[in-house]
């Protein structure tokens, strides 16, 4: 064996072990005294890449091809470090000159697939990791990666035949145990998923991708504790990995177990300013952060919902509409008409839509949970389109057959969201309302419908769609909404007779380390007084949690008291037992400000720049209730104080909510829904004259029984 052949084979050797440090220093000493030795080259930027730093990797086994042109083992090795250097088409073309090097190649169709994955390409990733299986039946990898496409791209069948491969060749693969455990949860047999999550963990406890899974199915799960550990032990495996970040910071504060909170909101906020793909613009919305921050996760988020749903550039939907006369089709999408509060919301809307003027279709992808609500949905839109099961392309064809004029997403970046169907652009029209409050950040949607309140003109850059301003309020409501059922005594609920009783019921996700720590003062100064709070999730150390925050604030524990989930009536009664609803901040309360002042409860609420910390000040002016909303802490505890201590005072407030609210602009759908068709109408006028997206302020009118000219 000649001199550099002996220096290489050592370097081998030390690289097959992991000796990575050590096997580097022997390449560069070979390639210092023959700096175009191929192989040295080639398997020095291989090296690179596995130490993660793939920008040295890829000179190096250019190098390397200059020295033997149309390698196939170098070309397959630069797609992988192109792939990971996030430069996908150059990554395609490497692999297709492996393809061209020689028939017949596994390895290049494998690295062809993952590159046209990365495109977002998925039919012809599909298709290569299908040749790489069919050339190499033993191939594991390959069959990883198409089980894992098959999944990601909604065909659960296909990927079963694929896995069951995997487990014959692999029993004991990882891999291929996640992929399975990724299956049953397809398969929503989350109880099963678990168990393998587990399995896969155990077996490889270092990979981040087992930790998360696990930690996702117990969420799902609802075992929200033990979700934390498993999403914290993803991050000590990778500190970067963003969807963990989400899910650690998003179960952090649903469980208020805030010691972890301080170092996870900051890395959250890190990953956001190097537009880090992958960060949940939904959990933004409950951090502290300006406007400009929370659009800028989102135009990320966006950006990747477009490569998902394979598509380079927005399409633009130029098709003729079928209702080219007086009548809009307009279409309503969300996986949420069931027993959630976009669908009591919205019912009214729906049912009061002038049908002279208006086709309304609803698009749902979510279950039907057989309710009372669901069943009033379909009953109150002329028709219902069941988009469940549906792939996005699938899905986005499916609404364009309709040919509406105007279709409004009602998700945002919520769970189940078909946002890879919008990037599709099925309408001509796509606007955002109510479910996501804030900027989508998405070039595939045209408007955002607000008020001058959630979204002041100031703050209208801190948006990508053009805005709606609707006057009053952008919020829907349904005058026939369920009245609360009969108020139970403070004993049946746990609290004290004789103690004012602040009450807040919002998602416990929304209860801010800064909101607490202010609230806790409110008690201190104020003795006669509990916080009721509800119990988001009686699986979880919650209530620990919380009263022992109470507790270090100098707060007894006790003074903490908790509400259990409970059906919608006896849910509503409740608020009848408290005084005072007070506010969170930086994410106010939405449905349940409106549910407070609809029991006649008077809500104080704190507004900041953001939309979600403005929605219950806008509630409140739609309700002739302006003076409740404050503008600094001092104000809200100044407010609060002398509410507390003067019952008559808070007692004549509450009266006046009981007889002010039902009649207000708040609650007149009616006249909300007249409202909302101008918009409507604004919207779908401009596009079929060929004008693009532009802002529009809606003008009240006059009489809500008659149709909005």
């Amino acid at each position: 064996m000649n001199e550099p052949d002996g220096l290489l084979h050592n370097a081998l050797g030390r690289h097959q072990q992991g000796r990575l440090d050590e096997a580097a220093a022997l390449y560069e000493q070979l390639l210092a005294r023959w700096p175009d030795h191929a192989d040295g080259l080639h398997l020095l930027g291989v090296l690179r890449y596995q130490q993660g730093r793939p920008d040295e990797a890829v000179p190096l086994i250019r190098r390397a091809l200059e020295r033997i042109p149309g390698n196939p083992d170098y070309l397959c090795n630069l797609s992988a470090v192109l792939r990971a250097s996030g430069n996908p088409d150059d990554a395609a073309s490497a692999a297709r000159a492996a393809l061209a090097a020689g028939a017949g190649n596994p390895a290049a169709s494998n690295a062809l697939g993952g590159a046209l994955q990365d495109m977002g390409r998925f039919d012809e990733a599909l298709d290569a990791f299908r040749e790489a299986v069919r050339l190499a039946p033993d191939f594991i990898e390959a069959s990883c990666n198409l089980a894992a496409l098959f999944l990601d791209t909604g065909r659960p069948d296909e990927a079963e035949i694929v896995v069951g491969r995997i487990h014959r060749l692999a029993p004991d693969l990882p891999l291929g145990i996640a992929l399975g455990a990724r299956l049953l949860e397809a398969r929503r047999d989350d109880a099963g998923a678990e168990k393998a999550w587990r399995r896969a963990v155990a077996a490889d406890p270092g990979d981040a991708r087992f930790h998360f899974g696990l930690a996702s199915t117990l969420e799902t799960l609802r075992q929200w504790d033990q979700a934390l550990d498993a999403y914290l032990a993803a991050l000590e495996c990778r500190p970067g990995l963003p969807e963990a970040v989400n899910g650690a910071l998003c179960m952090t504060r649903a469980t208020c177990a805030w010691e972890q909170y301080p170092a996870l909101a900051a890395r959250f906020r890190e990953a956001i300013a190097h537009d880090t793909p992958g960060l949940s613009p939904f959990v933004a919305l409950a951090e502290p952060l300006p406007p400009e921050e929370q659009l800028r996760c989102a135009r990320t988020w966006s950006r990747e919902k477009v490569r998902r749903a394979g598509q380079r550039e927005i399409p633009s939907d130029t098709r003729p509409r079928k209702n080219r006369g007086t009548l809009i089709t307009v279409g309503y999408l969300t996986s949420e008409f069931r027993r959630h509060p976009t669908a009591y919301t919205k019912v009214g809307l729906f049912e009061h839509h002038d049908r002279s003027r208006f086709r309304v279709i609803g698009y749902c992808n979510g279950d039907d949970d057989g309710s009372d609500i669901r069943r009033r949905i379909v009953a109150a839109v002329d028709e219902f389109v069941d988009l469940r099961g549906l792939r996005p392309g699938e899905a986005a064809e499916r609404i364009r057959r309709d040919s509406p004029d105007v279709l409004i997403d009602l998700k945002g970046h919520t769970e189940n969201a078909l946002t890879e169907a919008l990037a599709l652009r099925p309408a001509p029209v796509q606007a955002a309302w109510v479910g996501f409050p804030g900027s989508t950040g998405a070039d595939f949607i045209d408007y955002a419908i607000v008020d001058p309140v959630v979204v002041p003109e100031t703050e209208a850059g801190t948006f990508s769609e053009s805005l709606i301003w609707l006057p009053e309020t952008y919020w829907a409501e349904d005058d026939r909404r369920a009245r609360p059922g009969p108020a139970p005594s403070r004993p049946a609920c746990g609290l004290p007779e004789s103690a004012v009783v602040l009450a807040c019921f919002n998602n416990s996700y929304k209860l801010h380390p800064d909101t607490f720590d202010f609230w806790m003062s409110l008690l201190h100064d104020l003795d006669n007084t509990v916080l009721w709070l509800q119990d988001t999730n009686p699986r979880t150390r919650l209530k620990d949690n919380l009263r022992g925050q109470a507790a270090a604030r100098g707060v007894a524990p006790e003074r903490i008291i908790f509400c259990p989930k409970l059906p919608l009536e006896d849910y509503l009664a409740r608020y009848q037992v408290a005084d005072l609803f007070i506010d969170t901040l930086p994410y106010n309360a939405h449905t349940t400000a409106a549910d407070a002042l609809w029991t006649g409860l008077p809500v104080v609420s704190l507004p900041g720049r953001t939309m979600a910390s403005r929605v219950a000040a806008s509630l409140l002016q739609a309700a002739g209730l302006g003076d409740l909303v404050v503008h600094t802490k001092d104000e809200y505890r100044s407010l609060v104080s002398a509410l507390v201590d003067k019952p008559a005072r808070l007692e004549a407030l509450k009266a006046r909510v009981a007889s002010r609210v039902p009649a207000s602009p708040l609650f007149d759908t009616a006249r909300f829904t007249r409202h909302f068709e101008s918009a409507l109408s604004y919207m779908a006028r401009r596009a079929r004259s060929g004008l693009p997206p532009a802002p529009a302020r809606i003008a009240p009118v006059a009489n809500a029984e008659e149709p909005a000219s």
